[in-house]
């Protein structure tokens, strides 16, 4: 098993570590779309409740849960796409850096 253990190069992922890496993201993605769709059902219910109701539409509550479910998503998409983006930068210089050398 002849590896490049040169200095600076990244170390090599062994096929079970890449595996195990691939599931946790596969049982991060379900849990992730199932907590979205709940939220999401649940925002649903808040606004038919008041459009049918005869009250004066949405309550203060119901005003907070839906400012939390936008700020939650704004968030966990920044969160992803940021993530996204400063892998791909360390990635691109990690690059350069080796073709400099």
């Amino acid at each position: 098993m002849s590896q490049d253990t040169s200095p600076g190069s990244p170390p090599q992922r062994s096929p079970l570590a890449r595996a195990a890496k691939t599931g946790a993201t596969l049982v991060a993605l379900v849990l992730a779309v199932g907590m979205a769709t709940a939220l999401n059902l649940f925002c649903v219910a808040v606004l038919w409740d008041a459009i049918s109701s005869a009250g004066p539409g949405l309550s203060e509550n119901a005003t907070q849960i839906l400012t939390g479910w936008g700020g939650g998503i704004i968030g966990i998409l920044g969160t992803v796409f940021g993530y996204t983006s400063g892998a791909s930068h360390a990635r691109a210089s990690q690059d350069t850096s080796h073709d400099m050398s």
